[in-house]
């Protein structure tokens, strides 16, 4: 095993034939063939099983079955294409660990830290090639060994080297492929987390983890969250300046800001969401920011109240005033009657005559807030940064075409997030952007703040 991971250090003694290599199946159109190594084709379909392993179970220490984290070592060459390596549970479809390996002519070693281990559980090879073709890999063993890991502490560790950079497929920190080993030892920590705990983060900011939500999970993992649309929105604030971050949940992207605009600067967060609004709160003292100021309420085209769906613990970042979610698979727990502003009647309470980058985070409202900000983008011609997401647009009674006719009429540029640099791409469409987020620049700004902020 290579030395060059410090988390091996907690590698203890292996558990022999715990995935026999004779004991592989294939999965539908996959094809195995070959002995040591093992050679594995899988369907042209991506994320279509080819082979699978299964636990052999009476091979295992007792103990291992209860509490202990066992590290999985794979040591394959992807011929071409792109393969998911991991544990899949006793259904047979939900993958606990995973990750993926791409085409290299080099024999590689990759890891699965996983635990504890049970009876139903199969190390399972899938294809990752989103070409629709199939992946050709060779297995050349599959060993596991136990892993004696230290006890979490009371204040969490970031990850080493933490810094906000440009942070190519950071989705993939969502879901079972974490990749590399510190994140997977990392998020086997979070998957026993218990109670709330503090972790130092970004700019001397702290932040408060909590269990099980996947908003939690993704930033202790990464250590960041949304890092491209981050670089973006600080650079877009100057020292001084006023940010409003509309659905702020728990307040990420407040605390950057408010780090980036200083003492002299304002920051206003709004989040309906009781339980979230409480978290964004917790963060705000945390932190001793004075500059910022947090109103729990919905941001809309209309004063009043509006029904809030709330989602699970596990899905925080998705509530909704809409009748449903755009995502599939989400669990509403709650319905919560909330107040709603415009933003406009909120500047003109509070006398704010400066705008300098409006976040919109809304799960499909943002036609309906831009609406309620004519007055501001008119007058105040601040920078926006909002998620273009059609299903949510439309269960809101929106579409993607409508949010890019408000921008035009109120005369802004837009612009995509280059996954690998951070730097903005010109957009034509709303219709054709592959990012998380998208930015609008007032049209007669464009220039200065792309030569200004360097991210053009």
């Amino acid at each position: 095993m290579s030395p060059s991971n410090r988390h091996l250090d907690h590698v203890r003694e292996e558990i022999p034939s715990a995935y026999p290599l004779s004991a592989i199946v294939s999965h539908g159109e996959g094809s195995i063939s070959g002995q040591c190594p093992t050679r594995i084709a899988t369907p042209s379909a991506q994320w279509a099983y080819a082979a699978s392993i299964p636990l052999q179970v009476q091979l295992l220490p007792s103990d291992l079955l209860a509490v202990d984290p066992v590290l999985v070592s794979s040591t394959v060459t992807v011929e071409h294409g792109s393969v998911g390596l991991g544990l899949v549970g006793s259904d047979q479809n939900t993958f606990v660990a995973e990750i993926h390996a791409d085409a290299s002519l080099e024999r590689k070693q990759h890891f699965v830290v996983f635990g504890p281990l049970s009876t139903g559980h199969r190390f399972m090879v899938r294809n990752a090639s989103d070409t629709g073709t199939p992946t050709v890999l060779l297995l050349h063993e599959l060993r596991v060994f136990r892993l004696v890991l230290p006890p979490i502490l009371d204040t969490l560790e970031p990850p080493e080297n933490l810094e906000l950079v440009p942070t190519p497929r950071w989705n993939r920190f969502y879901g079972s492929g974490v990749g590399d080993l510190g994140s997977q030892v990392r998020a086997w920590y979070f998957s026993h987390l218990t109670t709330p705990k503090p972790m130092p983060w970004l700019s001397g900011l702290r932040l408060m983890i909590y269990p099980g939500a996947e908003i939690y999970r993704v930033t202790y993992v990464s250590g960041l969250y949304e890092p491209n649309s981050m670089i973006v929105a600080r650079a877009l604030l100057p020292e001084g300046g006023v940010f409003v971050d509309v659905g702020a949940s728990m307040g990420l992207f407040s605390l950057i800001g408010a780090s980036k605009v200083g003492p002299a600067g304002r920051v206003f967060s709004f989040e309906p969401s009781s339980r979230d609004f409480k978290r964004l709160a917790e963060h705000l003292e945390l932190n001793r920011l004075d500059n910022v100021e947090a109103t729990h309420i919905a941001l809309t085209d209309s004063i009043g109240t509006a029904t809030l769906t709330i989602a699970s613990e596990a899905h925080s970042g998705h509530n909704t005033i809409g009748p449903a979610f755009g995502y599939q698979g989400i669990e509403a727990i709650d319905a919560e009657r909330v107040r709603t502003t415009t933003l406009d009647q909120f500047l003109d309470c509070h006398e704010v005559n400066r705008l300098d980058l409006v976040k919109l985070d809304i799960e499909g409202s943002e036609l309906k807030a831009l609406s309620g900000m004519r007055g501001a983008l008119e007058r105040l011609r601040p920078s926006l940064m909002f998620e273009v997401f059609e299903a949510a647009l439309e269960i809101n009674g929106a579409s993607v075409d409508a949010l890019e006719a408000i921008l035009r009429e109120y005369r802004y540029s837009l612009w995509d997030i280059d996954d690998a640099t951070a730097r903005l791409i010109p957009l034509s469409r709303l219709s054709v952007s592959r990012s998380e987020n998208v930015v609008a620049l007032p049209l007669e700004r464009q220039a200065d703040l792309l030569a200004c902020t360097g991210v053009g």
